[in-house]
């Protein structure tokens, strides 16, 4: 019986796939989360206690957590401008 390796060729719709899902994943979601917690969080002068007391502000923005699966897959430039380029649409603003 012989065993499935992947062959070691770059398959650039694969490479594409993976960085969309990181992107979405990692940076696009959480900000739709980020701004519907703002949403529900963020009423003066009424404090919510949801957070557990953490500064949601500064912890919960992709920008501020860079998660990637796929690091290797990203230039230095898009890795140091990680959930800082998103446009207004994709947030729902």
């Amino acid at each position: 019986m012989q065993h499935c390796r992947p062959k070691k060729k770059n398959n650039a719709e694969l490479i594409e796939t993976m960085r969309r899902f990181d992107q979405l994943a990692n940076v696009e979601w959480p900000l739709v989360h980020f701004r519907t917690a703002a949403r529900y969080l963020d009423r003066k002068p009424e404090q919510i206690a949801a957070t557990g007391g953490t500064n949601w502000k500064d912890y919960m923005p992709p920008k501020n957590q860079l998660i990637m699966f796929f690091p290797e897959l990203w230039s230095e430039d898009e890795k140091n401008n990680w959930g800082k380029n998103v446009s207004k649409e994709v947030i729902g603003l």
